[in-house]
């Protein structure tokens, strides 16, 4: 999959920050193509799933809100999966930069 520009950040590329915060505010299970096809314009992951994970009911997408994407990447060591970033840790990166 190329890279793409998402919320003005060249997907793929940035690596090691933090782009901005945002909350997890619902998971939608998706178990055909037209049910992921027809929320396109919200996720933004066109050719993302094939077939195969529509069938095993390994399709998801995240329902995201309060999305604040930051003036310039935060350096930060990140994990895969969902993490937490305590907040003093952000507001003094910020002031910082």
């Amino acid at each position: 999959m190329e890279p793409k520009e998402f919320y003005g950040v060249e997907i793929g590329t940035t690596r090691g920050a933090l782009l901005g915060i945002v909350n997890l505010k619902d998971i939608v299970h998706y178990q055909s193509r037209e049910q992921f096809d027809a929320d396109i314009n919200k996720h933004h992951a066109e050719g993302y799933f094939d077939e195969h994970e529509f069938r095993n009911g390994k399709a998801y997408g995240f329902v995201l809100e309060v999305v604040e994407r930051f003036e310039k990447p935060i350096p930060w060591k990140g994990r895969q999966r969902w993490f937490d970033v305590p907040q003093n840790a952000i507001e003094l990166r910020v002031k910082i930069s």
